[in-house]
This record gives structure tokens, sequence and C-alpha cells, in this order.
């Protein structure tokens, strides 16, 4: 009885030991699995993963920039057509697009998005469009022929884009269906100073954890002025039409609009940009 208990004990042991190994083997595997590179994990299988809705890395008919950075084509073919990047970290967590140049004329946003679109994200994934409406962002006007692209978004659940590449955009969002949204704008003066006009805010859909979210980035953008008076306030409600209002009433995605004021530097404005959205990748621990 003695020798068949002692032999049982060593043999539980041994198990328990081979066991311990065998998950620490198994969770090394997953660790490097993670983190590393999709070019690394090999192209064909890299996928964007369990959280979020499955995605083929990369996109088809994308061109491979670099180690988890791709770039893609909207209204390809047209006179309309312009690059989107995406950032992909291979790492678990929300995918955040930031968009620029919706408006032509609006010089800062498109500017600071072109410089956001080389960002790197720790975790998640990060889409750019750094020149939506880039005939308008060439003539330097407000809009195309196309119209205003900021008006032509779904304003209801059964409502559709109103024209081609907003088409080509809604299709991009609800591929992705981002938990959040920045489009970048610019106002004609300081809100604080002139509630007219929409300048130095950041105006949100109210969905959970948007309004912490959008205090968070004023308070940075805000750090970058001495004037109180040119500090950055927290709205409601993008414009009905806008891609941030269009987001967050189909696809539950926490929609913002950053606008900044003309009157300003332009260096200051394009800093401005960056702060608000370096801000929310930073609460968002993608940054």
């Amino acid at each position: 009885m003695y020798t068949q208990g002692k032999c049982r004990s060593k043999c539980h042991g041994s198990l328990l030991i081979t066991v311990i190994a065998l998950t620490v083997t198994l969770i090394g595997l997953a660790s490097q699995a993670i983190h590393a590179s999709p070019v690394e994990m090999g192209w064909s299988t890299f996928i964007t993963g369990p959280w979020e809705p499955a995605v083929t890395w990369p996109p088809e008919d994308s061109e491979v920039l670099g180690a988890g950075l791709v770039k893609g084509v909207l209204a390809k073919g047209t006179k309309h057509e312009t690059p989107y990047y995406i950032y992909n970290s291979g790492v678990k967590g929300p995918t955040v697009v930031v968009i620029g140049g919706m408006h032509g004329n609006e010089k800062a946003g498109y500017m600071a998005a072109r410089e956001i679109k080389d960002f790197t994200v720790k975790k998640g994934r990060l889409i750019v469009i750094p020149e939506l409406n880039k005939p308008a962002v060439k003539a330097g006007k407000r809009t195309s022929s196309l119209g205003d692209m900021n008006r032509a978004f779904p304003r209801t659940k059964t409502d559709s884009p109103r024209n081609s590449l907003a088409k080509d955009i809604w299709n991009l969002m609800a591929k992705y269906r981002p938990e959040w949204l920045v489009d970048l704008h610019e106002g004609y003066d300081f809100h604080k100073i002139n509630k007219k006009s929409v300048g130095q805010t950041v105006i949100y859909y109210p969905l959970p954890s948007a309004a912490p979210m959008a205090s968070a980035m004023a308070k940075a953008a805000s750090a970058l002025v001495s004037n109180p008076k040119h500090a950055f306030t927290v709205l409601k409600y993008p414009v009905a039409g806008s891609l941030a209002r269009a987001v967050s009433i189909r696809l539950g995605t926490k929609g913002m609009i950053v606008e900044t004021s003309r009157k300003q530097k332009l260096s200051l404005r394009v800093a401005e940009h960056k702060a608000a959205v370096d801000a929310m990748l930073k609460k968002l621990g993608m940054r």
C-alpha cells in the first residue's frame, strides 16, 4: 500500500510537471504569434483577430508598405480617387479612423492627417484617409463636383450615401466597424468668442464613453494655446449628413469632429489636430 501510494504520488508529480511545461510552451508560442508583425506571421494567414469581424490581412487590392501598414484606394479610376492607410498592430485592440480633407479649404485637417497616417499603434488598428475629397483639396475649395461631402452620408437608419465616393467610404466603415472616428475640420473663428463658429471645438455624438474622450481631446489641444478664449469647447451632435454622425447612428462608432480656428497660424492648427488625435490614442492605450 505504501509503495503503491508512493508511486501514485510520483506519477502525479511527473504529470503535473509535464502539464506546466506544456502550458508555458503554449503561452510562449501564443505570445510570439500575437506580438509578431503581420509580415513575420505570414500575410496569407494573418487576420485581425477574434475580437473583431475577421478581415483577411492584407486587404484585397491593397499595397503593402511595411510590417502592418498597407495602402488602399477609394473611388479607384475616378477623378475622386484617393488613398487610405491602415496600420494593423496585430494585437487585440480598438479600430480608430481619422479623416482629413473632407472640406478642401480646411488645410490643417488634411495636413495633420498626412502626418497621422505615419503613426504606429501598439494595439488595435489605425485607419487614415488623409485627403478624403482630393479634387477639393487640390483646388483649395470646400467642395468638389460631388457637393459637400460632409452632408453626403446616411442621415437615418435606412438612408444611403449620397454619391459614389461616400458609398466607397461607407463600405470601408461597414467593413472595419471602427470603435472611434475623428474627422478633422476648421472653423472661421473661436467658438468662445463667436458662438456662430465651431472653431476650436470637439463635437461628439453622445454614445457611452464619448463625452470623457471628447473632453480629453479638447484638453490636449487647448494645452497648446495661451489665450483662454482660444481654448477648445466640447459640443454635442455632429451635423446631419456628416460621416461622424452617420457612423454613430448606424454602426455604434463614437464619432467626433475636431474643429480648429483658421484665425491661428497653420502650424499651430496642425499641432492641435495631432494633439487631439494623440490624446485619443493614448487614452485607448494605443500609443
